[in-house]
């Protein structure tokens, strides 16, 4: 797959869509302000602060004194099946049925946790320190929301900026890191999607791919390769309490899960999308 740090607009057509629909995206999220009791000029303390419901580790690179909140559309924290919740649908009707339509691979891969697209805030004063995911198999994509001067992100070596209504692209496997010296919060939607080069039906193959090896790596991490007079000495003094015994079948069980699941949303939101295109 093409690796670089950051990429064009002009690379994904979807954002011309994305972008002509900011005033209708950025209305639905000042009007969940108001359902929330938030300000529209503070950061929003409805919305759940990073690291503290899932993705833990992604609150550990929050710098002290910093503040990063998000609000879900599309994760595997929903358990609805196919599409977002029906309290997101209600809120972000316009934004969802956008989304579904265009990105119904970013909506899949969202939804089975290899992905997400949330509402991502940062209070000013708040840096996000140096971090990258592990694979370029998917891309970032932020679309401005609330951009304040002094709001950046560098990706790789070179530095980038926020506007709002435009779209940036970025591949996070790369070293980044954000910060906000501005005077207010920045606010963008955050999608990450499946990287261009990877057709449809590889994605599949690549989350099969991906379970096998998380799954490989955790069997090693709870049974480490042991000579045979270790084993046979283990096994004789316990032979009920071999952890891989209990805890790599049911890592094997929730994998199943996990592709049993993409396996039905994207069933459910493909054919709907190469219909539309």
């Amino acid at each position: 797959l093409t690796s670089k740090a950051w990429w064009a607009r002009d690379d994904f057509p979807w954002a011309a869509d994305l972008e002509s629909a900011y005033p209708a995206i950025k209305a639905e999220m000042m009007q969940l302000f108001g359902s929330r009791g938030d300000s529209g000029g503070e950061m929003p303390r409805s919305w759940v602060r990073v690291g503290d419901e899932r993705a833990s580790q992604d609150g550990d690179i929050v710098a002290p004194g910093g503040e990063w909140r998000e609000f879900l559309l599309y994760s595997a924290q929903d358990q609805s099946k196919s599409t977002a919740n029906p309290e997101v649908l209600k809120l972000f009707p316009q934004t969802c049925e956008l989304l579904e339509s265009k990105l119904p691979g970013a909506v899949a891969m969202a939804k089975i946790g290899v992905g997400e697209i949330i509402l991502s805030a940062i209070s000013p004063g708040t840096k996000l320190m140096p971090h990258c995911a592990s694979s370029n198999v998917r891309l970032t994509c932020h679309l401005g929301l609330v951009c304040p001067e002094g709001a950046r992100v560098r990706v790789g070596a070179e530095w980038g900026t926020w506007e709002e209504g435009r779209c940036i692209f970025f591949d996070d496997s790369y070293e980044h890191e954000v910060v906000n010296d501005g005077s207010s919060m920045r606010i963008v939607l955050l999608i990450r999607f499946w990287h261009p080069e990877l057709a449809m039906e590889e994605w599949l193959p690549t989350l099969n791919s991906g379970m096998e090896e998380y799954s490989a790596m955790l069997q090693r991490r709870v049974s480490p390769p042991v000579n045979d007079r270790v084993t046979e000495a283990w096994m004789k003094k316990w032979p009920d309490r071999g952890p891989a015994r209990v805890i790599f079948p049911f890592l094997q069980l929730q994998g199943e899960r996990i592709l049993g699941a993409s396996r039905e949303i994207l069933s459910f939101l493909l054919p709907s999308f190469l219909m539309s295109n």
